[in-house]
């Protein structure tokens, strides 16, 4: 067996700290899977590309990752 990680566990849900950040979320709805991207705004909303705020419930969050800005050149 290999060494065990020492990274610390990722939170099932962004917290404070990524706040201001451009992150990806997937969503469990009830019609299936949804994917938002956009700024996270607050602990429940995204805005958009085309400035929409998008609600979101927490407990509904399945996974999720911050996005790095697109690489210049």
């Amino acid at each position: 067996m290999g060494p065990m990680s020492t990274a610390a566990p990722k939170l099932p849900r962004p917290g404070p700290a990524e706040i201001g950040l451009r992150v990806t979320i997937r969503l469990h709805e009830s019609g299936g899977p949804t994917e938002l991207l956009g700024f996270l705004e607050t602990l429940t909303t995204i805005r958009k590309r085309n400035g929409e705020i998008v609600t979101f419930d927490p407990e509904q969050v399945v996974a999720w990752r911050i996005v790095l800005p697109p690489a210049k050149g």
